[in-house]
């Protein structure tokens, strides 16, 4: 073989070696933008949920014993909660809806359900925080303070129906919380948290316009 054939193939062999890597660069990104998201991890509730009253997002709540007795009187199709934000963001299990805050523009809403694996998991979080227990329309604040009256997120509404009980619980997220029931409202934020993640990660939400705008 002459050296201007193998010259001609070594180029070729690079070229084509180009174009895999230019291939497979653009097969990752493809997949980072749409990869499946994983929200319940100690990192995105701390980075992105610390808002929701500004306390320590990171550390589960305390969790009961939840026998059989309990599961079958509060059976995961008879499970349904409404949650929302003052500002516009709405997940309602009982009418199928998920309403994402655009800010400055009308506020979006869409049919949407989670999953019946993450309801259930919702309704075992329920029942093992033991949310029935807690009092309404939420926990005593313990002190007097705010963190900031106009918090991004405003009034937070949460309704649960879980077989004959029904609990309705109402809160302003820039309300500071005293220590002496800092574990009461941990259960309660631990909930609304994850429901809120894991409408906020799933594709359809994800699939909404970008808000515009921002808050002062």
């Amino acid at each position: 073989m002459s050296n201007g054939h193998k010259e001609r193939d070594r180029r070729l062999v690079h070229q084509a070696l180009g174009l895999v890597a230019v291939i497979a660069v653009m097969a990752f990104a493809h997949w980072y933008a749409e990869r499946p998201l994983k929200p319940k991890t100690q990192y995105l509730r701390g980075w992105l949920y610390w808002m929701l009253d500004y306390e320590d997002q990171m550390t589960p709540p305390q969790t009961f014993k939840v026998d059989r007795a309990d599961k079958r009187a509060c059976a995961a199709e008879e499970f349904g909660f409404a949650l929302s934000t003052e500002l516009g963001f709405a997940l309602d299990s009982f009418k199928g809806t998920l309403t994402k805050d655009m800010i400055s523009r009308p506020d979006t809403m869409i049919s949407f359900r989670l999953d019946k694996k993450t309801m259930e998991e919702l309704r075992d979080l329920y029942l093992s925080a033991r949310l029935a227990d807690l009092p309404e329309p939420a926990p005593p604040y313990g002190s007097e303070q705010w963190y900031n009256p106009e918090h991004v997120l405003g009034v937070v509404r949460l309704e649960i129906r879980c077989g004959g009980t029904a609990k309705s619980f109402v809160w302003h997220s820039g309300h500071t919380v005293g220590s002496q029931y800092k574990e009461e409202w941990r259960r309660l934020w631990w909930f609304a948290e994850t429901a809120m993640i894991a409408a906020m990660y799933s594709p359809e939400y994800r699939a909404l316009p970008k808000a515009s705008g921002g808050y002062l």
